[in-house]
C-alpha cells in the first residue's frame, strides 16, 4: 500500500543520487537536495519552473506508483461532463508544461504556482476524500508549495528542507519500469 502521511513532504534521502557532474559540487557540507536547491535558487526562472515541475512528476509512492500520472491529462469530457462545468477550470500538467516551454510564465511565478495548484484543487474538489486521486492531489499540492517556497524564498529568507516524513520515495532516475495508470474516482 501507500505508506506515509498524506500531505507531508516526501523523503529526500534518495535525492543524493541526483547529484551528477552537471549539478556541480555540493555546497559546503550540503546534502544532495541542499546542493540541488543551491544550484536551482541561483538559476534562471525557467530552470526553477522546470525543476519544480520535475519534482512533482518524479514523486512516487513507496510502492512505486507515480503520483502525478493521473494529472498529466484531463479526464475525457464524455466520461466526466460535470467536471467541465463550474466551479472547475480544467487544467492538466501537460498544459502547464506546454505553457512553461512557451515562456507563458516568464516573470510570473505566481501564475505558474496558481495554475499548478488549480490542477490539484480541482482533483480535491471533484473526488471523494478517501480516493487515491484526492490523496495524491493533497500530497502533490503540499510538495508544490514546499518546493516553490524553497526555490522562490522571500527576500532575505533562507529556506531549509523540511524533515523527511515518508520512506520509500524513488526518483525517475532510480526507477525504470513503467507503472500502469489508475482509475479516477468521483463523488456522487
Amino acid at each position: 500500500g501507500d505508506a506515509g502521511i498524506i500531505g507531508e513532504v516526501p523523503s529526500t534521502k534518495n535525492l543524493k543520487a541526483r547529484k551528477s557532474a552537471k549539478h556541480g559540487k555540493v555546497a559546503a557540507g550540503g546534502t544532495g537536495l541542499e546542493a540541488e536547491l543551491y544550484r536551482v535558487q541561483r538559476a534562471d526562472e525557467r530552470t526553477k519552473y522546470r525543476w519544480i515541475y520535475d519534482e512533482i512528476w518524479n514523486s512516487f509512492t513507496a510502492s512505486g506508483r507515480r503520483r502525478a500520472e493521473l494529472f498529466l491529462s484531463l479526464p475525457l469530457k464524455k466520461d466526466y461532463p460535470d467536471y467541465y462545468q463550474q466551479p472547475f477550470q480544467p487544467i492538466a500538467m501537460r498544459t502547464i508544461r506546454k505553457r512553461l516551454d512557451g515562456k507563458l510564465y516568464k516573470d510570473n511565478p505566481e501564475k505558474f504556482v496558481a495554475e499548478f495548484q488549480r490542477v490539484f484543487k480541482n482533483a480535491q474538489a471533484y473526488n471523494v476524500e478517501s480516493s487515491v486521486i484526492h490523496k495524491d492531489a493533497v500530497f502533490l499540492e503540499n510538495l508544490l508549495r514546499t518546493r516553490f517556497r524553497q526555490v522562490f524564498p522571500p527576500e532575505g529568507v533562507v529556506v531549509k528542507e523540511e524533515a523527511p516524513q515518508e520512506g520509500g520515495e524513488q526518483t525517475e532516475r532510480k526507477r525504470k519500469r513503467k507503472i500502469g495508470s489508475g482509475v479516477r474516482e468521483r463523488k456522487d
